[in-house]
């Protein structure tokens, strides 16, 4: 085989490789026969879908109330099974209620929207909140003080809600969303400021 054949053959082949690569990221298939359990705990408020991003769940995109003590908790290890999911523009659309079914309360169902990549399609916002192998109810916090984002949303979860005044996030908590075993939970709803990824106040209401 020539150079140019064999350059030419080898380009073909990186690019079915890139192909098959993208379509296989997009081919994120969850089981709907088994249960998933929930990594985060999650606040619905009428009006506005939990938003999950591969590294961010928000829970106040739309025309919904801000109040935390307006919306519904579902709570980190609570066990899940997935109805139905259905891509749409920017996101997928999940649908999910209690696992097992005799348990759902009214049929009650849930609305999660997962951001989509162009890579990896829905996969890597599905693997931020569902487990396929079982989750505890309490978050895993570190045994020092809370001093960075990262440790705060592993030890109580994503926030309600975010304000920003200039380089400062404030991130807003109740107890009941971030779970009686946190290290704030002596307060009964909770603010912590950070900036530059560091934890530099926290303060709040018993």
């Amino acid at each position: 085989m020539g150079m140019k054949k064999r350059v030419a053959a080898q380009s073909l082949l990186i690019l079915l490789l890139g192909v098959t690569a993208h379509a296989q990221g997009k081919q994120h298939k969850p089981d709907l026969a088994e249960p998933y359990w929930l990594k985060y705990s999650l606040i619905f408020f009428d009006g506005c879908a939990p938003r999950v991003f591969p590294d961010n769940i928000t829970f106040t995109e739309g025309e919904c109330s801000v109040s935390p003590y307006d919306g519904r908790i579902e709570s980190r290890g609570t066990q899940v099974l997935i109805r139905s999911i259905k891509e749409e523009k920017g996101f997928a659309r999940v649908i999910f209620s209690y696992w097992p079914v005799e348990m759902v309360e009214g049929k009650r169902k849930f609305e999660v929207l997962l951001k989509t990549g162009a890579k990896k399609g829905y996969g890597e916002s599905f693997d931020l909140l569902f487990s396929k192998v079982e989750v505890a109810s309490e978050y895993e916090c570190p045994d020092e003080e809370i001093k960075t984002k990262k440790q705060l949303i592993q030890c109580v979860g994503f926030p309600i809600y975010v304000t920003r005044d200039g380089d400062v996030e404030s991130y807003h908590y109740i107890l009941e969303f971030a779970g009686p075993s946190n290290p704030f939970a002596m307060y009964d709803r909770f603010t912590v400021e950070i900036k530059k990824k560091k934890v530099i106040n926290v303060s709040g209401y018993i």
